[in-house]
């Protein structure tokens, strides 16, 4: 996170909940300090939304995530019927697949009477054999 006050509030809450195997990383969305293909599991929870340019964010993403490394996004949307610019799951499906990911599964629930949606998607192999 960017933000230092949320870095200390989730380490606070990693703290109390007794995980100890997670570090939180002061660090900036569009260029993160980590190397390509660095991760099989990267999360983003209530990102793209904040984000100005939320198709960098993706990017940015799966140039982290490891071949067939699996991205989890959780975030608000609006319906396809009132968003000119806003955040929709077709949006998002479209960004993914521009930056190589493959939305295996896209789903929209209800959190406290907002639209959220919930999207599963993988970095596509690059078909080499290590």
């Amino acid at each position: 996170d960017i933000s230092q006050d949320m870095l200390f509030l989730a380490r606070t809450n990693l703290y109390q909940a007794g995980i100890t195997n997670c570090t939180m990383r002061h660090g900036d969305m569009y260029q993160l300090r980590f190397g390509d293909e660095s991760f099989d599991t990267v999360s983003l929870d209530l990102v793209l939304s904040q984000a100005e340019e939320p198709d960098r964010v993706l990017r940015e993403a799966a140039r982290i995530l490891r071949p067939d490394g699996n991205m989890l996004l959780l975030d608000s949307v609006q319906d396809e019927f009132h968003s000119e610019k806003g955040l929709t799951p077709a949006r998002i499906t479209e960004w993914c697949e521009s930056v190589g990911l493959s939305c295996l599964r896209t789903q929209v629930i209800d959190i406290d009477n907002q639209a959220t949606v919930l999207c599963l998607a993988q970095r596509r192999s690059t078909g080499k054999k290590e």
